[in-house]
């Protein structure tokens, strides 16, 4: 199973955290050798010297954030939908295409037809062929068992209220502070969340390290023709740079698994620092990201 991070950052204004919309994308996106800096305990696999987790800071703005309505899918959906229902004009009521009261049995051959293509006549009488584990029988839906037929309506003729009809179909929550539906996506309260953690951007910058696609060292030139002798020269990875008397400037490519984790690690203490200044943070201590982990 996947791991993601949930972030958001908060600065310090007059005293007491406050929540900003902006986001550092590297602290946000999927990238394993960054959650091991942020947290050693997470998905560290290379062994990284990373922060311990502290929790979430008990002066937390708050706990949900970033509220993502679903009132135009909703309401979309609601308006301009429909769904199939065996309408029974005699009653002026409709039941569920799949009420039991509506299942006929039928025959394997008249099923494996219904299954492979439905004529317009058949159309009007059955909605679906339905087949049941061993031992096995077949059915269709017959809306002629209630005197109906199935109609496409309008989800407005079929649902009194948006509420009805997503309780029905959708089943976003409700959310009373927002008086809307739809989902937080970060809710520091949810269940799956773990190792809570929040670092301030000095605490981030202790971190950030010089680093290069390529390391150098020096070896001597008796260890050279040993590599010669036992596997026929250097590494692919590796090429001489100098040589200098009896000693050979090495360069070598650094493991991607190391380089592109601090990497991206240093470009999210970048794009803290890019946030500090929009908003005229003065202090690194004054500016944080508080965050946690799903599984």
């Amino acid at each position: 199973m996947g791991c993601d991070i949930h972030t958001i950052v908060e600065i310090k204004q007059e005293g007491k955290w406050k929540y900003v919309p902006d986001l550092p994308d590297a602290f946000n996106d999927r990238c394993y050798g960054v959650f091991s800096i942020l947290n050693r305990n997470v998905r560290n696999y290379n062994g990284r010297n990373g922060f311990e987790g502290n929790g979430i800071p008990a002066d937390i703005s708050g706990k949900k954030f970033r509220f993502v309505s679903q009132d135009d899918e909703l309401t979309g959906a609601y308006n301009n939908k429909t769904g199939f229902v065996c309408w029974i004009e005699e009653s002026q009521s409709f039941i569920s295409p799949y009420d039991e009261s509506l299942k006929s049995e039928i025959d394997f051959e008249l099923y494996e037809e219904l299954n492979s293509g439905m004529t317009k006549e058949q159309k009007t009488r059955y909605y679906m062929p339905l087949q049941t584990p061993y031992p096995q029988k077949y059915f269709v839906q017959d809306a002629s068992k209630v005197n109906g037929e199935f109609l496409e309506l309008p989800f407005t003729f079929l649902y009194k209220t948006i509420k009805d009809f997503n309780d029905a179909y959708y089943r976003f929550a409700w959310h009373e502070n927002e008086k809307d539906y739809g989902y937080y996506e970060v809710d520091f309260e949810e269940n799956d969340f773990h190792s809570h953690s929040h670092l301030t951007l000095a605490e981030l910058r202790t971190k950030v390290v010089d680093i290069s696609s390529n390391k150098s060292f020096t070896i001597s030139r008796d260890f050279i023709t040993y590599l010669e002798n036992e596997i026929g020269g250097l590494p692919d990875t590796m090429m001489v740079e100098d040589i200098k008397d009896d000693t050979v400037r090495i360069t070598f490519d650094v493991d991607p698994d190391d380089f592109y984790p601090q990497e991206s690690y240093n470009n999210g203490v970048a794009e803290l620092e890019q946030i500090k200044e929009k908003y005229n943070i003065e202090n690194d201590e004054n500016i944080r990201i508080v965050f946690a982990f799903d599984s």
